[in-house]
């Protein structure tokens, strides 16, 4: 059984991961608008 020490561990890193992916989005989006600009 996971403990709740476990669970934030884990919340922790999906948030980390999430956060990464979000600003990886945004460096693609500024580039995709340097080529339509």
């Amino acid at each position: 059984m996971l403990s709740l020490y476990d669970y934030s561990s884990i919340a922790i890193k999906a948030i980390q991961e999430l956060t990464e992916e979000v600003s990886s989005l945004k460096q693609k989006m500024k580039e995709m608008e340097k080529h339509i600009a």
